[in-house]
């Protein structure tokens, strides 16, 4: 008795496959950057999520989101086909694994070059670039990402994309907090609804732009600024007293 409870002790409690996927995000979340303090346990499956994010990344830029199956990609990873089944149930969610793993690199160097000077659009613009330079990079990769991405599962993998999204959504809401305290633009102004309204313009721009047969960076970014003018151009702060809302023009005198 005293050996099968040890063993029940040292076996623990099963572990789903969406949890296990969960555990990569929230392992490597919390040990940072320092593999060599990861257990043996931590690296594996660390390192099974890398070797699959690579092989994906690599069969979808070179043959195609539609060409490429999933017995390739675990194949090209050195897992089986039941094991990359615990990282992923499908291709759609080794785009969103792709985007988690390409995304905070490049959210990082946007947080970086946007900088509030005094001028928004200045701002968005500067934070928007450096996307617009990775997506210009690998076009085919990031054509079938932003076509494929989902946004209405409940995967670890889509949860992991909010999370990245309302971060996002947030350095946005900083930009823009910063203009108005500054008195750039109305202090009125919803600043949380403002900044999913520029997040969701972004969106919607870059995927327009992606799908032209050679995207370039300079044409995206001035295509975005312009729209993000015409956006803020509403949202302006005129100090230039305006008439009463209340001024009526004068009725003509009864007879």
């Amino acid at each position: 008795m005293n050996k099968q409870q040890g063993k029940k002790r040292r076996s623990g409690p099963k572990v789903s496959a969406k949890d296990d996927v969960r555990d990569v995000y929230r392992i490597r979340e919390s040990l940072g950057a320092q593999p060599e303090t990861w257990g043996l346990r931590e690296q594996n499956k660390i390192d099974k999520l890398q070797r699959i994010y690579m092989a994906a990344r690599r069969q979808f830029a070179d043959v195609g989101y539609d060409a490429a199956t999933l017995r390739d990609i675990a194949k090209e990873a050195r897992v089986a086909l039941g094991t990359l089944g615990f990282y992923a149930e499908n291709k759609r969610e080794l785009v969103l694994l792709i985007f988690n793993e390409a995304m905070p690199p490049i959210l990082e160097r946007c947080r970086k070059t946007g900088v509030y000077q005094g001028s928004l659009a200045d701002a968005l613009v500067g934070f928007f670039r450096p996307a617009y330079a990775a997506y210009a990079a690998e076009p085919e990769l990031f054509r079938t990402i932003l076509r494929e991405n989902v946004f209405h599962t409940t995967s670890p993998h889509a949860r992991e994309f909010h999370r990245i999204r309302a971060e996002t959504i947030g350095y946005l809401r900083d930009l823009i907090s910063q203009a108005c305290n500054g008195g750039e633009i109305k202090p009125s102004i919803d600043v949380d609804l403002t900044a999913r309204a520029v997040f969701c313009l972004f969106f919607s721009a870059v995927r327009w732009w992606i799908c032209t047969d050679r995207p370039s960076v300079e044409p995206g970014v001035a295509e975005v600024r312009s729209m993000i003018a015409l956006l803020l151009e509403g949202m302006k702060n005129d100090r230039i007293e305006q008439p009463p809302a209340a001024r009526r023009r004068t009725a003509p005198a009864r007879r």
